[in-house]
């Protein structure tokens, strides 16, 4: 993530503390009036004992990408309204919330689509008071789900910018099969998607951006007794293989 993402980011996190102690009197809803929006229901993935014990380099692979997939959930952050945001009501069920952070003012467009689920989308106006970037009307992330919370998607945009920075889907039945894919743009782009089952076995493959498409180098697959992982070269070709 671009250095000005992140420091919108840690931005957001602390005007969400910061807010929150704070009391805002012209605030035209009261608290029974305005909702806690849903939060997005990122699953967490959980690598049995056979990879996370193991010392071989490959499962360590695999958990720093599961890492990465849990560490998503985070971002809930973003779509929780510190406490002094001023709201109203766009329709019934669909609100927006906006505070501010000096000069930068963020606002959240949460929507409640029936059966189809919730979105939300979180906008930047005004000057971000660490870099300096001005910034209108322009959209930071957005989020979707399915109204049972069993898939979703997220997409952070580049600083300033209409264009992808990364994205990420999950699945979640509810039984303990879970599915997570995370795509980054650009041409130095790559592509991760892992599967975990109830019993705990799965699998991780990891994608390079190469002229144009995303090509496989690597893939791990485990069960509670072990693991078996590939790596392959640009055109396919495999170039290493082994098991833990």
């Amino acid at each position: 993530m671009k250095r000005k993402i992140l420091s919108i980011a840690i931005t957001l996190v602390l005007t969400l503390f910061l807010s929150s102690c704070s009391k805002d009197d012209n605030n035209p809803v009261t608290p029974e009036e305005k909702p806690s929006p849903e939060q997005p229901a990122t699953p967490q993935l959980q690598l049995p004992p056979s990879v996370s014990n193991s010392n071989d380099p490959h499962a360590a692979r695999a958990e720093s990408f599961v890492a990465m997939a849990n560490s998503f959930s985070q971002y809930g952050a973003f779509f929780t309204p510190p406490e002094g945001s001023l709201a109203k009501t766009a329709d019934d069920g669909n609100w927006d919330y906006t505070w501010t952070d000096g000069t930068l003012v963020i606002t959240l467009h949460y929507r409640v689509n029936g059966e189809e689920g919730y979105s939300w989308e979180v906008v930047l106006n005004g000057t971000e008071p660490n870099s300096g970037v001005v910034y209108t009307d322009w959209k930071m992330m957005d989020a979707q789900q399915n109204s049972e919370g069993t898939s979703g998607s997220m997409t952070v945009y580049e600083d300033n910018t209409t264009n992808p920075e990364f994205e990420y889907t999950w699945t979640n039945d509810g039984s303990g099969h879970i599915t997570f894919e995370y795509t980054s743009f650009g041409d130095y782009g790559s592509k991760v998607s892992i599967t975990s089952n109830s019993d705990n076995s799965g699998s991780m493959e990891y994608y390079e951006y190469v002229n144009g498409q995303y090509v496989m180098t690597f893939k791990l697959i485990w069960t509670s007794n072990g693991g078996e992982w590939w790596e392959y070269d640009y055109q396919g070709n495999e170039t290493g293989h082994g098991t833990f």
